[in-house]
């Protein structure tokens, strides 16, 4: 599924943490970490300690469409695409603005 990190929220990832993802959620997207406007992330990985995003599946079906959507930050700034924009297969979400 995809995890959206909301509007004051701040999602800590420590140094040397796998995330997995399962495959296509129940509504059909691709599983996604959504860092929304005003959400914030501190990813503590290093050189030595990296933060991996990775599949749950097997090696052996990889790479595959749908396993890994991403890691997708979204912020106020004015895009070329007007005021407010969507996201393809991030449903009800919006980015940009005029920050």
């Amino acid at each position: 599924e995809q995890v959206f990190v909301k509007e004051s929220a701040t999602l800590t990832i420590e140094a040397g943490v796998i995330i997995r993802a399962n495959r296509l959620g129940s509504r059909g997207y691709a599983p996604a970490l959504i860092i929304e406007p005003g959400g914030k992330i501190r990813a503590m990985g290093t050189v030595s300690d990296p933060i991996t995003f990775t599949s749950n599946q097997e090696e052996s079906v990889l790479p595959a469409r749908g396993l890994w959507g991403g890691l997708i930050i979204l912020g106020r700034a004015p895009t070329n695409m007007g005021d407010r924009d969507v996201i393809e297969g991030v449903p009800n979400v919006r980015f940009g603005g005029g920050d």
